[in-house]
């Protein structure tokens, strides 16, 4: 994928899924941000499209980004980054759940959604004029929902089980992204805070984990409820794994975790940082 204009600082949060209108083809919906100064760091969303026969060589649309953030929404009025991407069959439509910034300082976020129609060819019908954002956004804040969680809630990851949809997000508080907490939805829309503390924190010294849990992403696999979350330990930023019988916990950290880490190479493009990363199954 290429940088420039709108993602001329960094691409991230791939989100990829076979098309639902075209088995032969994938869609990857993803992140960008201008890391440019007088631009603040602004980002939005985007596609790109890919043979499933070949999945390295992604075609971007020329019409990017198709989600970009509004100043009229107090929640999101600065910029939004991609947290994941559902496939709802009964409506027909992408629901892309988002994480929105306040302001360049980035004192807030809360999780919004977005919903778009997938057209004839699940590809063409997805553009800026045909997302929509949800009424009830933000759907997810720091302080609502049934428990205050400090300042910022984010980077949420979506599993559906017997009909239960499970969100699993960072926040930050008197700490910055110190685990990952979960609620839960009847219809994806509404959510309800649940738990004690933490599904997943910080791990001890001189392990992966010890400093930040973000971008994240949980499927079905193996008999087992998966999440991989990209993770900090002051150092370098590596991918993590866990996993779990139940969608509510508890929930093991693999043992071989980081399960991906940076090159430590000096000049190459990932020296210190392999994140967010994300399955494609």
């Amino acid at each position: 994928m290429k940088h420039g204009g709108w993602a001329g600082g960094q691409l991230q949060e791939p989100c990829i899924m076979v098309n639902p209108k075209d088995k032969s083809k994938l869609i990857m919906f993803y992140a960008g941000m201008n890391l440019i100064i007088t631009d603040g760091g602004r980002g939005a969303i985007s596609k790109a499209w890919a043979y499933k026969s070949n999945p390295y060589v992604l075609y971007e649309y020329p019409g990017n980004p198709i989600l970009t953030p509004d100043s009229a929404i107090p929640f999101e009025e600065f910029c939004i980054r991609l947290d994941c991407i559902l496939y709802n069959a009964d409506s027909d439509e992408y629901w892309i759940y988002y994480t929105g910034i306040s302001d360049k300082s980035h004192t807030g976020h809360s999780i919004g959604l977005a919903t778009c129609p997938t057209g004839a060819d699940g590809y063409t019908k997805v553009t800026n004029e045909n997302s929509k954002k949800y009424c009830g956004n933000p759907i997810l804040s720091p302080t609502g929902q049934g428990r205050n969680d400090g300042t910022h809630v984010s980077q949420s990851a979506i599993l559906i089980d017997h009909g239960t949809y499970y969100m699993y997000y960072s926040y930050r508080g008197a700490e910055v992204l110190p685990g990952i907490r979960y609620a839960t939805s009847k219809d994806g829309k509404v959510w309800v805070k649940k738990g004690e503390g933490d599904l997943l924190s910080r791990g001890p010294e001189g392990g992966p984990d010890t400093r930040y849990f973000e971008w994240k992403q949980v499927f079905r696999a193996f008999n087992k409820n998966i999440i991989i979350w990209e993770a900090f330990n002051g150092k370098e930023w590596t991918t993590c794994v866990a996993s779990s019988d139940s969608p509510e916990g508890p929930w093991t950290k693999s043992q071989k975790n980081p399960i991906f880490r940076p090159t430590g190479i000096e000049g190459s493009f990932d020296k210190m940082l392999v994140a967010p990363l994300a399955i494609y199954l």
